[in-house]
């Protein structure tokens, strides 16, 4: 991949029961954003559907990306994607029918592994984008929860893909 993607993907994290933005929801979008501002690619994707709040977090990351100046003419909004798979799936098929190639991903780093795993699944040459890690950090607990949560996904991930592969198509 050249040094400038084609696009920014930005992956969901939790709408708050109140239809806000999560602090990890928030530190994706505006590390998203300052990638499109800093001329990393020209156009800023944002993945995420509706899981704890009716709201998809697209639709939460999309209004947080504008209110930091990101145009409509340069925002796509994919809404429906559930887990990190979709997020690559649906991402993938916006940027094929768009004709784009390469990606940034956006996520914090310790589901960065599985992210670029799927989005290689879906034949997208993605590279990392990682929050810093001092943006709205999380607290130990949370960290450590999140790294045991990552390791038992990818082995849920991998089985899910072949489950896909061994399903007859219809």
């Amino acid at each position: 991949m050249t040094s400038k993607a084609d696009a920014v993907i930005v992956l969901g994290a939790s709408v708050l029961a109140d239809g806000t933005p999560s602090l990890a929801l928030k530190r994706r979008v505006l590390t998203g954003v300052r990638a499109l501002q800093e001329g990393k690619a020209d156009v800023l994707i944002v993945s995420g559907g509706p899981l704890k709040h009716p709201t998809p977090e697209a639709v939460a990351m999309a209004d947080l990306a504008r209110e930091n100046g990101v145009a409509d003419e340069v925002l796509f909004i994919e809404p429906q994607a559930r887990n990190t798979l979709e997020n690559a799936e649906f991402s993938a098929a916006l940027m094929q029918e768009s004709g784009m190639k390469t990606a940034l991903v956006v996520t914090d780093a310790w589901h960065m592994e599985r992210a670029l795993w799927c989005f290689g699944h879906c034949q997208i040459d993605a590279k990392e984008y990682c929050v810093p890690a001092t943006f709205y950090p999380d607290p130990v607990w949370r960290r450590a929860g999140n790294r045991f949560r990552e390791a038992l996904a990818k082995e849920k991930y991998r089985w899910m893909l072949v489950w896909k592969r061994v399903q007859p198509t219809k």
